[in-house]
């Protein structure tokens, strides 16, 4: 299982965060996949980019 799914399952079914459910709403992962965001120019996922946020 490669991190980026590792993490992805994680938030979906372990972390309970009220910030990770208002990411989840406004949908703070397409936003990031979407935008020119520095760290996804060198390879950083957006899964990894919120929770690096979260925590």
């Amino acid at each position: 299982m490669r991190l980026d799914n590792f993490i992805q399952t994680a938030m979906n079914n372990v972390l309970k965060n009220p910030v990770l459910s208002v990411l989840r709403d406004i949908n703070f992962s397409s936003i990031l996949k979407q935008s020119n965001f520095i760290k996804r120019d060198i390879g950083k996922s957006p899964y990894l980019i919120i929770l690096h946020f979260l925590y």
